[in-house]
């Protein structure tokens, strides 16, 4: 073994025992810690990324006396520090075994602010609850990046959005700023609007309502149903748009009960590609089913036969147009969508 100074061994303890400090897990911090943390970068919606994560997309829909609001987040797999889950303790023979899971445990916590031109004030709603995940660890993935959501109720108006994500000890804490708008009633006065629309991939009705904000993975709850909307609206050809929506405005007609005319189509740049028959609603939830085919006129010598076909591979755009019975207004709304 080479000799070493005294000076030298001093300097290396020192090192050496600032290295094991500098690697010390980090105490675990309190609900008010991260409270302390989320308000500390308000004012400049300033992030932090100790847990990193990305809001990429908002969605609200009507819900009783104000708005569902829905953040969509995405999360690194390693970032949220799966580990293999133990096995349970009960086995019952008469059913197989389950699959080994991967499982992480991470903290939410939403801190909503009254907002006036994106300047956050007053706080409006504040949440904290834990999130279990659980997947199977048969191709788990700890660099692939999956979506949550997070979604909760709240009345209509400006707002800024503090969302943080601790992990199980909370010595990692990511907090993101996100605004949003939820129109008054009285915008629906003198026009009609939608919800921002969007096509569902999946849907299914559940017992029980989320109650409270919890983390979602890969779908998010809207009273007892969970959607799997379409997140880059990219559909094979053949396949069916499950179109989703909903009108504000809509007044009741003369005899009392409200009724819309809704037509729907389809173009391609300015050029139409299906024309949807028109047809009367008493709804203004509005869910569709639209099978993307074609009938075009096939010439043969002098004889003309119609053909059906799916809709060929390109972009295209659906065109919402909407009446009103009951006050006589009408709106256009369009959602972009591809064919690959």
């Amino acid at each position: 073994m080479k000799k070493i100074s005294v000076l030298m061994l001093i300097v290396g303890i020192l090192v050496c025992a600032g290295i094991a400090a500098a690697q010390k897990p980090a105490p675990a911090a309190t609900q008010k810690d991260i409270r302390g943390i989320m308000d500390a970068g308000l004012a400049a919606k300033q992030a932090k990324l100790d847990l990193p994560f990305e809001v990429f997309r908002t969605q609200y829909l009507p819900a009783q006396q104000g708005y569902q609001q829905v953040f969509f987040l995405k999360i690194k797999n390693a970032d949220l520090g799966f580990a293999p889950a133990p096995a349970s303790d009960v086995v019952d023979p008469s059913k197989p075994p389950t699959a080994p899971k991967m499982r992480a445990v991470v903290n939410l916590f939403l801190r909503i602010h009254k907002s006036e031109n994106g300047v956050p004030g007053k706080l409006a709603r504040e949440f904290a609850s834990p999130a279990t995940i659980e997947v199977d660890q048969a191709g788990f993935d700890p660099e692939k990046t999956e979506w949550y959501t997070v979604g909760f109720g709240i009345k209509a108006g400006e707002y800024v959005a503090a969302i943080g994500l601790a992990s199980q000890d909370r010595s990692r804490i990511g907090v993101q700023y996100c605004d949003f708008k939820l129109p008054e009633a009285k915008t629906f006065d003198a026009a009609l609007d939608t919800i921002p629309s969007f096509f569902i991939k999946e849907f299914k009705q559940v017992e029980g309502i989320e109650k409270n904000p919890v983390l979602d993975k890969g779908f998010f709850a809207y009273g007892n149903f969970q959607f799997v909307p379409s997140l880059d609206n990219v559909f094979a050809v053949g396949e069916t748009l499950n179109f989703f929506s909903y009108v504000f405005g809509i007044k009741p007609t003369a005899i009392g009960p409200i009724e819309i005319e809704l037509g729907l189509e389809v173009v391609q740049g300015d050029k139409p590609a299906i024309k949807f028959a028109s047809d009367a609603y008493d709804s203004a939830l509005i869910n569709l089913p639209l099978a993307l085919k074609q009938t075009l006129q096939i010439k043969q010598g002098e004889s003309v036969r119609n053909e059906i076909r799916d809709l060929p591979a390109g972009d295209y755009t659906l065109v919402m147009k909407i009446k009103d019975k009951g006050s006589a207004l009408s709106a256009e709304k369009r959602i972009d969508f591809s064919i690959k």
